[in-house]
C-alpha cells in the first residue's frame, strides 16, 4: 500500500494512487478513520469530528465503488475520495448519525432520509466518513460561541498548539473561528481531503482562512437546502474546502447537481484553473476596511501591520503577473453605515433573530421522531437538562423566541438589504471599475456584503502570523452566479503563491 502523507494530499493526489492501484478506498477509508482516531480525542483532541458513520456502512460504500472501479465503472473525478459534513445535513440511518446541530436535545432526533445534496455527493462516488463539529446551533444559541457545542466540545486548531486559550477573546488565534470550524480543522488535520459547511456570515470562510485552505460559498438559494437543519434560510448557503482550487471546483460541479436555481452557473474547465492572471481584474479594498474589532480577534498593533505588509505584497506581486489592479477601493461599513441598520442594530442580526423561530419550528415537526418540536420546547428542555449545555447559554434561542418581527417586516427587511448590498453597492462597484471581483483579508467585515446581498464568496490562503503560527488568509466576492470567476482567480493564485502551510502535528 502507498505512503500517504494525509495532511498534504488533495482529493487529486489521492485519485491518482486509486486510479494507479497503489492504493484502494477500503483502504484509504482505514487510513483516515485512523488518523481521526490518532488526533480527535486523542493527541491534539481537536474534536473536529461529531460523529463518525457506521463502520460496516463504511466499508460496504468503499468496497462497493473499489469494485466499481476494477469493472471501469468511474464515477468522476471524486470516485472514491473521502469527505465530512457539517452536523447540518440529514444522512439516512443506515450512517447510524443523528443531525443536531450540536445540540445535546437532538441525540436521539431522528430523519427517514438523506438531504438532496448528500445524494448527489453519493452519487458521484464520495465516500461519507462523518459529521463535523460547530458552533452549536450555528451560533444561534449561545451569546458568546465559536466552534463550541454541548456534543462535540470546542473544536480546536490543528495549526495553534495548546487549545483555545480562555486569556483570549472569543475570535483570538488560538480559536479555529467560525460556525464550520470542524469542517476546515478535519481537512487541515488529514481527516478527509474535502468537506463541506454552511455560510451564514463567515461560517464557512473564516475557519477556511484560519487552516489555511480555499473556500468557496454559493450563490444563495443555488443549492437545494432539503434535508438540512437551517438556521437561517435567509442567510443559509453551503460552502465546500479543500487544499487546491482543482479540489474546490470538481466539489462545486458535484454540488451544482443539487442545484434549485433557475440560473444555471457556469464554471470554468479544469484547464482554465491555470491560465494564469492576464486578463483578470481586481478590486482590493482599502486594509482599513471595516475591520473586526481587535476586542474580538486579539489582533496586535504588530499584527496587524504585518498582515498590512503581506496583504500589500500580495496585491502588487498580482499587478506585476498581468492582473488589472485597482487599489484600494472604498466599500460602506457593513456593521456601521446606516443603511445596513435596523432600529440602530445590524440588520443581519434583526432577520435571523426574527426568523428562527419559524423555521425551526417547520424543521423539528418534519422529523421522524424529535425530543422536541419547537423553539419553545428546546428551550425548556435545555433549562431541564442544565448538565448537557456545555456551558453554553441560550441567549439566542430566547431572543428569537421573543421577537416580534412579522413575515411581512422580514421580507421588506431582506429585500431592502439584499438591494442595498448587492444592486447598490458590489454591482455598482464592479460596474464602476470593470473588475471581475472584490478582494480583502479575512480580517475585515468585506463577507458580510455577500451575507446581505446573497453573492457567492471564496477565501485562499495568503499567510501565517508569524507569533501565533495561525493562518489567515484573503476574501473574494463576486456577483451573483459568478462563482466561475471566482474559482478562477483562486486557479491562477495557487499556480503563483506558495503552496499553502501545513500544520505540524506530531
Amino acid at each position: 500500500m502507498e505512503t500517504l502523507d494525509l495532511l498534504t494530499a488533495s482529493a487529486s493526489d489521492i485519485q491518482i494512487l486509486l486510479s494507479s492501484g497503489r492504493i484502494t478506498s477500503v483502504e484509504l477509508v482505514e487510513i483516515c478513520l485512523a488518523q481521526i482516531d490518532r488526533y480527535d480525542r486523542n493527541g491534539w483532541e481537536l474534536r473536529a469530528m461529531m460523529f463518525i458513520s457506521n463502520r460496516e456502512k463504511l466499508m460496504d460504500v468503499a468496497r462497493g465503488l473499489d469494485q466499481e472501479r476494477a469493472a471501469g465503472k468511474v464515477r468522476g473525478r471524486l470516485h472514491g475520495v473521502p469527505i465530512v459534513l457539517k452536523d447540518q445535513w440529514q444522512l439516512h440511518p443506515d450512517y447510524g448519525m443523528p443531525t443536531t446541530a450540536g445540540m445535546s436535545a437532538l441525540l436521539e432526533a431522528r430523519n427517514s432520509d438523506s438531504a438532496a445534496l448528500v445524494k448527489k455527493l453519493e452519487e458521484a462516488g464520495l465516500i461519507i466518513l462523518g459529521k463535523t463539529n460547530m458552533s452549536e446551533f450555528g451560533g444561534g444559541k449561545a451569546s458568546d460561541t465559536v466552534g463550541k457545542s454541548a456534543v462535540g466540545g470546542q473544536c480546536r486548531s490543528a495549526y495553534v498548539a495548546g487549545g483555545v486559550s480562555l486569556d483570549e477573546p472569543a475570535l483570538g488565534h488560538s480559536n479555529p473561528g467560525g460556525s464550520s470550524s470542524g469542517s476546515a480543522v478535519a481537512i487541515s488535520a488529514g481527516y478527509a481531503p474535502l468537506s463541506i459547511g454552511t455560510e451564514a456570515e463567515g461560517s464557512v470562510t473564516t475557519p477556511a482562512s484560519r487552516a489555511a485552505l480555499y473556500g468557496l460559498v454559493m450563490t444563495r438559494e443555488t443549492i437545494s437546502l432539503a434535508g438540512y437543519m437551517a438556521i437561517s434560510p435567509t442567510y443559509a448557503s453551503p460552502g465546500c474546502m479543500a487544499k487546491t482550487a482543482g479540489d474546490l471546483m470538481a466539489l462545486t460541479e458535484v454540488m451544482l447537481e443539487a442545484s434549485s436555481a433557475k440560473v444555471k452557473t457556469k464554471l470554468p474547465c479544469p484547464t482554465e484553473l491555470a491560465k494564469g492572471w492576464k486578463g483578470i481584474k481586481l478590486g482590493f479594498a482599502s486594509h482599513d476596511y471595516s475591520p473586526i474589532p481587535t476586542s474580538f480577534t486579539g489582533l496586535q498593533d504588530s499584527e496587524i501591520l504585518e498582515l498590512k505588509t503581506t496583504y500589500e505584497s500580495a496585491i502588487t506581486k498580482i499587478g506585476q503577473l498581468g492582473a488589472r489592479v485597482h487599489y484600494p477601493i472604498q466599500l460602506p461599513g457593513i456593521k456601521s453605515d446606516p443603511i445596513f441598520l435596523h432600529n440602530g442594530n445590524p440588520a443581519s442580526q434583526q432577520l435571523v433573530l426574527g426568523e428562527i423561530q419559524w423555521d425551526l419550528n417547520a424543521y423539528l415537526q418534519s422529523l421522524v421522531y424529535s425530543p422536541v418540536r419547537s423553539l419553545e420546547e428546546l428551550i425548556q428542555w435545555n433549562k431541564d437538562h442544565p448538565g448537557a449545555q456545555a456551558g453554553l447559554d441560550q441567549v439566542q434561542h430566547i431572543a428569537s423566541q421573543e421577537s416580534t418581527m412579522t413575515k411581512e417586516e422580514h421580507t421588506q427587511l431582506k429585500e431592502k438589504m439584499a438591494k442595498a448590498a448587492g444592486e447598490d453597492c458590489i454591482d455598482r462597484v464592479m460596474k464602476e471599475l470593470g473588475v471581475d471581483a472584490i478582494v480583502g483579508t479575512m480580517e475585515m467585515m468585506i463577507c458580510g456584503l455577500t451575507t446581505l446581498a446573497g453573492y457567492p464568496v471564496a477565501t485562499m490562503p495568503l499567510g501565517v502570523f508569524e507569533k501565533s503560527g495561525r493562518p489567515y488568509g484573503l476574501c473574494l466576492i463576486a456577483r451573483k452566479h459568478e462563482e466561475g470567476n471566482l474559482l478562477r482567480i483562486m486557479g491562477a493564485y495557487e499556480a503563483s503563491f506558495p503552496a499553502r502551510n501545513t500544520p505540524r502535528l506530531s
